[in-house]
C-alpha cells in the first residue's frame, strides 16, 4: 500500500498504532533492533526527516543536534517518538518522499 498519508483512511494508521503497542510490550529491545537496522539502509534525505523526528522528542536531543554532539539512544526516546519513527521508517521504504511531518501529523489524528 503505497503512502498518499492524506489519502489513507484513519483506519491505516490505527491498524500501525495497534501493531507496534502489541510488539513494543512484547519487546522493546527488538523494536529498537528493527529501528537501528532501517536507520543503516536510509538515505540522507531520509535521515534528515528522522532527525526532525528525534529533534522534536525533547530538548537535550533538540540542543544535542543543533551543537552538532549527537549521538543517538533509543532507549531515552518517548514512545510516541519511537512510535513515529518506526512507522516512518516502514512507510520510507514504500514511498521514500514521504516526510516525518505527514507521518507526526497522521499519527496524531
Amino acid at each position: 500500500m503505497s503512502m498518499q498519508c492524506r489519502h489513507q483512511p484513519k483506519e491505516y494508521y490505527l491498524i500501525y498504532r495497534e501493531k507496534f503497542i502489541d510488539l513494543y510490550c512484547k519487546n522493546k529491545y527488538e523494536i529498537l533492533q528493527t529501528i537501528l537496522t532501517f536507520l543503516r539502509e536510509v538515505t540522507s534525505d531520509q535521515i534528515k526527516e528522522v532527525l526532525k523526528i528525534i529533534f522534536f522528542d525533547d530538548d537535550c536531543y533538540g540542543n544535542e543536534i543543533l551543537l552538532g554532539d549527537f549521538t543517538l539512544d533509543l532507549r531515552r526516546l518517548h514512545v510516541e517518538t519511537v512510535l513515529t519513527l518506526w512507522v516512518f521508517l516502514q512507510e520510507s521504504k514504500k514511498n521514500p518522499s514521504v516526510t516525518a511531518e505527514t507521518i507526526r501529523m497522521e499519527l496524531q489524528m
